[in-house]
């Protein structure tokens, strides 16, 4: 058996989500392949048996750049495909709709998408989360690609429910999602620039070039705010929506490094921490927490 996991990925979540759920997929026996979405990327016809795909939910829809390499995907006959969502505020019914188109899109090419799932991740816009949560999701996030992991090698099916308020919400949406392009022709880029040219490497749209040592941006951009928190000296700034970036500096990384040497969180710590914003990721850690304590 093969899983090909195809992934976009802006801030890095949905990348590490991805390697982990490879790990977990490859400790049950299982050979995997994983690709990256981003700009310029195309469907390959190497052979799989099973296809995962993986986005972050941008405007309560998959990513635009999803949308289009999944319509210029090559045309199969019934092979099983997965979709899992990453987000900040899991399955909750505004969310949900994001899986509706690339489900749609994928059944057109002859797939049969046979399992969905939403994975909590770090709040990355608009919302600034408490560290120590952002931790206590990083520490769950492994034991809930076990179970995806277990249930995609079992055979499990699992689909949710299409609720016409969730695709409502989804189309509208996509309103800003034709929009965020702005963020990119907004940007300013400030002295503290080092040129090392992280933004330009790390954007999946290719819509940074370094020209004459800083970056330049196009009209592509998909506002995943990955060039932001990956600049070393906080050089970049957009006058479109400013406020979707956290003013506590998104660092990964460094998260994943603290989530592995801090105690779990008490369950009280829990409760503090997950105000009605995220009350989802209180369910989410919950009901997994007596598995990596």
């Amino acid at each position: 058996m093969k899983f090909k996991i195809v992934y976009y990925s802006g801030t890095g979540c949905t990348k590490y989500a991805a390697g982990v759920l490879s790990e977990k997929l490859r400790e049950k026996g299982v050979e995997t392949v994983t690709e990256r979405i981003f700009a310029g990327s195309q469907d390959n016809d190497e052979d799989f048996d099973h296809l995962i795909l993986m986005f972050p939910i941008h405007a309560v829809n998959a990513p635009k750049r999803v949308v289009e390499y999944l319509k210029a995907m090559a045309e199969v006959s019934g092979l099983e495909a997965a979709i899992l969502c990453t987000s900040g505020g899991g399955d909750m019914i505004s969310n949900l709709g994001a899986i509706y188109r690339p489900c749609e899109l994928l059944e057109k090419k002859g797939y049969r998408v046979t399992y969905e799932n939403h994975l909590i991740t770090p709040s990355t816009i608009i919302y600034n989360q408490r560290e120590a949560l952002a931790e206590e999701l990083l520490k769950v996030l492994p034991v809930k690609l076990q179970r995806i992991a277990d249930d995609l090698t079992a055979g499990t099916e699992f689909k949710y429910q299409r609720n016409p308020i969730s695709r409502a919400v989804s189309r509208v949406g996509r309103l800003e999602q034709m929009n965020a392009f702005r963020f990119g022709t907004m940007m300013r880029v400030s002295d503290r620039c080092i040129s090392c040219g992280k933004c330009a490497d790390l954007c999946p749209e290719g819509n940074i070039v370094m020209d004459g040592g800083k970056p330049k941006f196009s009209n592509q951009c998909s506002m995943c705010l990955g060039c932001v928190y990956a600049c070393p000296e906080d050089a970049l700034a957009s006058l479109f929506l400013p406020k979707l970036v956290n003013r506590n500096k998104f660092d990964l990384d460094r998260l994943i490094a603290q989530s592995g040497e801090r105690k779990p969180l008490h369950e009280s710590r829990i409760f503090a921490y997950t105000t009605s914003t995220f009350s989802n990721a209180r369910k989410y850690i919950l009901q997994e927490k007596n598995k990596y304590e």
